[in-house]
């Protein structure tokens, strides 16, 4: 996950009432933020947006003059196109009506009151962080509209030999997946004569390279999205490094850039696929002409435009599979080692003083908190398996707590739905009754949580 510093972030709070703002300030602060702003009315919300536009708006309903809801409908009008202004409305009003009517006028979020404090400032760190993965987004859009439009303009004016390539290198665009991209930058590139085999490669988060195109191999081991064999690749990646290499064939490229049928290539060009974060891949292409080296060399500025504009339209897609594939290894190191120890704490009887049940919650090795840990396992696929792991791992720590004490364990609806998998952990760690009443108990779902009724719980996933 991307850290983002929210400390700064401009907060406008707009309710009419004085003690309400004075409480969701101190409430922000207490949180962390400095930049809060109050208003006492719709009127003062909306000038300080024009002058200024924050990165969250607090709002009321119910205000003289200017009410809420009109100012959610300016607020609509105003927005500029693709950006996000992220609005948490706060008011006494709740019923569904007006919750529909706020979430359709624009607001992200609605906390009826009285409130929770914890609660508000998670929603409002929620927003923040969203805003500024927006924000980073959309700075990084026009960075790569500005890398195309270079890429493109370069290629314009020192190619026009070439210039049916030129024009259909302009029309190249991102499709919907990163292969369907490679593929048909691929295909341009096929069309300059002599190519006998074109291919582009992506590096993951192990340093493997995985084919996202290939034109003009016939070599069944060279698959799209299966790793190319190790020792191959890191003999050809030792020749490229930030520019081009151009060189005589070698048949030791054989496993990755095979020969077609009826041709042996006499030259092969690997050109980086680099970033401001490094290497993304290679694109990489070769010829059967006599001297393919010179061949090669006399159009290194139309190879390298191409790799300009394969490392513009793919950075993304790359940078996000070596992102989720090194928090996919970050998250199997820590199934393979329990890197994680179960904590429980008391559920109190407050007319008694007494604890009549425990909650089971986990806490990772390395300090990260459980619910961005469980929230990356959920994002590679891994959200069962951790689920699976903790789960046991809590019920193991609480098998000789006394057996009138409740015990409490946080699961997510999709765990729940697994009732088989469910099933077995509960009975492995010595809850067979409760186990076989899971077929027979009916569930519900309250705020996005699921409860079983009895002695245990489930719901979100432990913090």
């Amino acid at each position: 996950m991307v850290d983002v510093d929210i400390s700064k972030s401009r907060v406008y709070v707009a309710d009419d009432v004085s003690a309400n703002r004075l409480l969701l300030d101190s409430i922000l602060r207490r949180g962390g933020l400095t930049d809060v702003h109050l208003y006492g009315d719709g009127r003062q919300l909306l000038d300080a947006v024009a002058d200024q536009e924050p990165d969250l708006i607090l709002l009321d309903l119910r205000m003289p003059d200017i009410d809420g809801y009109e100012v959610l409908r300016q607020l609509e009008g105003r927005r500029a196109q693709a950006s996000f202004l992220p609005v948490v409305v706060l008011t006494a009003e709740s019923g569904q009506e007006s919750r529909r009517v706020a979430l359709e006028t624009g607001a992200n979020d609605y906390v009826t009151k009285p409130f929770d404090a914890a609660e508000v400032m998670l929603r409002v760190r929620n927003l923040l962080h969203t805003r500024a993965l927006h924000e980073t987004l959309r700075s990084q859009n026009v960075d790569l509209a500005g890398q195309v439009d270079d890429a493109r303009e370069d290629l314009s004016k020192r190619e026009r030999e070439w210039e049916d390539v030129a024009r259909s290198l302009a029309d190249l665009e991102a499709r919907a997946t990163s292969e369907d991209t490679a593929h048909a930058i691929c295909n341009e590139l096929k069309r300059i004569s002599g190519l006998a085999s074109v291919v582009i490669v992506a590096l993951d988060a192990a340093g493997r390279a995985v084919p996202l195109a290939v034109d003009g191999i016939r070599d069944a081991r060279v698959m799209v999205n299966h790793a190319l064999p190790q020792e191959p690749v890191e003999r050809w990646l030792k020749k490229v490094g930030r520019d081009p290499w151009i060189g005589p064939w070698e048949q030791s490229l054989g496993t990755v850039l095979q020969r077609i049928p009826r041709e042996t290539p006499t030259a092969v060009a690997i050109v980086p696929l680099n970033s401001s974060g490094g290497m993304l891949g290679v694109l990489a292409a070769t010829t059967g002409v006599s001297d393919g080296v010179t061949y090669l060399s006399e159009r290194l500025s139309v190879l390298r435009s191409f790799g300009a504009i394969a490392s513009a339209l793919l950075a993304p897609s790359i940078q996000e599979r070596q992102r989720r594939g090194a928090i996919r290894a970050q998250l199997e190191d820590v199934l393979v080692t329990n890197s994680f120890t179960p904590v429980v704490q008391p559920i109190i009887e407050l007319a008694t003083d007494r604890v009549v049940g425990v909650e089971a919650l986990t806490r990772f090795g390395d300090g990260t908190r459980p619910d961005r840990r469980f929230a990356d396992a959920s994002a590679v696929g891994l959200g069962i398996e951790l689920e699976t792991a903790t789960l046991a791992a809590a019920l193991s720590a609480t098998a000789a707590l006394p057996s009138d004490l409740w015990l409490s364990l946080n699961v997510s609806p999709d765990f729940l739905l697994d009732a088989t998998r469910l099933q077995t952990v509960l009975a492995r760690g010595g809850r067979r009754r409760l186990a076989d009443s899971l077929s027979r108990e009916r569930y519900h779902r309250r705020s996005g949580r699921s409860e079983h009724h009895g002695r245990w719980s489930s719901g979100g996933r432990s913090r």
